[in-house]
């Protein structure tokens, strides 16, 4: 026993560690290209902006707010050292024009891009003092929403804008106007995030299980959802043996002399639940009946994929474009809506794609289906179609969340303008303790904000028939706190955390009892 223990180690360990190295990989290349376009661009910095990899002298005035981001449009200010009229504009006055992007730029939607502060206003920017990769550059990041000929929007979360560079100078609201000398420049750049949520869910996937199988947890009454949020461990034992076929070291070719799956494919065709196949039933039968005119005249081969999808633990879908993947996809999540409403209110399906093209059109084929959608990420990268059905539209329509954040941002913004402010500083001579009490009440009311935001979302969440997002997308914060995942805050929370033994613990946080809004957590259908 202890023989094969090992092996199963060793197989664990060697799929972590061809994948981590995989991901680490890909991640250092991206970081490596971006610091090195940056560093190398000190000795000639035009050829940067020229390569369409940055834009310097920029403007930025304030255009509204997307839910609960800020948006900015980024422009070259009119006195900019730089400009890019073509020689065809050479007749027109372009006084009082901004310059159009470089013809070649390679600014996209959904990009990720650092905005820098320019100390010294326009022109500064052949030094070091402006590039981002400087440590004591002044900076935030920001995700491109539309670019125009001269142009490009950007979606900043409420407040970091502010917080680093102070008001725009066209500013509306209790902050006043900024400085209309503020100058900043915006370079491509990258995001650690999917970085960080492939590695976490690596090591779910490839955590060591105890000596009976299960997921090791500090409350066994955790258990059962426990194992189902790390994902399904016939499922789990498919992904890791088709890795590991050839490797003599996997447990499951022990004993077999010809390599080979064993029974695992048979496994995985067995219904994932006891009425799968009587549930799978109903839903064919209203598919060709289609009294609502809802699907389309299936074939043999889509109504079999469909139906297989449904009775089985594990279904693969293929098909050249124009097949109909995506009509079969909606009729797969029809039918699993069906099963979920059958088991709990708190099931709910789950749908992922690799692109947020290919989750949005998923989206939007769900709910031509008339099922109930949340997509989950950013509104920079969903269709603007989808906006209003984005977990951002929720929390905006949801009063006790926006009541939350706008008393934290008054909190905030009155604190920050106490303490920039010296005279008033000097002049009040408060003591240590008022001075913390302050830091403490914007602490608690921030806290406060992100718990009612968590609450909003996950009202929506339960509300919905499918959740979708991009497989990167579904360790949304906010998706993990509905299903009971909160990730650790800080160090005295982890303190208390470890204390308490209702909570146990996975890659991506704490697992809670209940969810933000004191309900049973979202589930897989266990």
């Amino acid at each position: 026993r202890a023989r094969k223990r090992l092996k199963l180690y060793n197989s664990l360990a060697s799929y972590h560690s061809t994948f981590n190295n995989l991901i680490s990989e890909e991640y250092q290349v991206e970081e490596a290209e971006v610091i090195q376009r940056l560093e190398a661009s000190i000795g000639d910095p035009f050829s940067l902006e020229e390569a369409g990899h940055a834009i310097f002298d920029v403007h930025p005035q304030r255009r509204g707010n997307l839910f609960n981001d800020e948006v900015y449009r980024l422009e070259k200010s009119l006195d900019a050292t730089t400009t890019y009229f073509q020689s065809d504009d050479s007749p027109v006055d372009t006084r009082g024009r901004p310059s159009p992007l470089p013809a070649n730029h390679k600014f996209s939607a959904n990009d990720v891009i650092v905005i820098t502060l320019q100390p010294r206003g326009t022109g500064d920017f052949l030094g070091v003092s402006s590039l981002p990769t400087n440590k004591d550059a002044v900076l935030v990041e920001a995700r491109v929403l539309n670019i125009g000929p001269s142009y490009v929007d950007v979606a900043i979360p409420a407040g970091r804008f502010s917080t680093a560079f102070g008001p725009a100078s066209n500013n509306v609201g209790d902050e006043g106007k900024g400085d209309p000398s503020l100058r900043v420049r915006v370079d491509r750049f990258f995001s650690d995030v999917p970085f960080k949520r492939m590695a976490a869910a690596l090591g779910q996937l490839t955590s060591v299980p105890q000596q009976n199988g299960e997921v090791p947890v500090s409350n066994p009454k955790f258990d059962k959802r426990v194992g189902g949020f790390q994902m399904d461990n016939l499922l789990k034992e498919a992904i890791l043996s088709t890795f590991a076929i050839k490797d003599e070291t996997n447990i499951l070719l022990d004993g077999i002399e010809n390599p080979s799956l064993g029974d695992l494919p048979k496994k995985l065709a067995k219904p994932p639940l006891p009425a799968s196949i009587q549930w799978a039933d109903q839903v064919m039968a209203y598919i060709k009946a289609n009294p609502s005119q809802l699907f389309p005249v299936y074939n043999e081969p889509q109504l079999t994929a469909i139906r297989s999808a449904l009775t089985r633990r594990l279904t693969l879908i293929q098909g050249p474009p124009g097949t109909g993947k995506t009509t079969v996809a909606g009729s797969v999540a029809f039918g699993f809506v069906h099963q979920c409403r059958k088991i709990s209110p708190h099931c709910k399906v789950l749908a992922t794609a690799f692109s947020n093209v290919g989750a949005d059109n998923m989206a939007e084929k769900f709910l031509s289906l008339g099922l109930k959608v949340v997509r989950v990420g950013k509104p920079s990268g969903v269709s603007e179609s989808l906006w209003s059905y984005t977990l951002d539209a929720a929390i905006q329509r949801d009063p006790n969340a926006q009541h939350a954040m706008n008393v934290a941002a008054k909190v905030s913004a009155k604190v920050k303008k106490q303490s920039t402010d010296t005279k008033s500083r000097r002049s009040s001579k408060q003591s240590p303790s008022a001075e913390r009490a302050k830091r403490d009440a914007v602490t608690q009311a921030v806290k406060d904000s992100i718990q009612a935001c968590n609450i909003a979302a996950t009202r929506a969440l339960r509300e919905a028939d499918v959740i979708v997002s991009t497989s990167v997308g579904a360790a949304d914060a906010q998706l993990l706190a509905a299903c009971g995942i909160y990730p650790e805050e800080d160090e005295q929370d982890s303190k208390k955390k470890s204390n308490n033994m209702q909570d146990s613990t996975t890659l991506f946080g704490t697992i809670r009892e209940f969810a933000p809004d004191n309900l049973p957590p979202l589930s897989l259908p266990l």
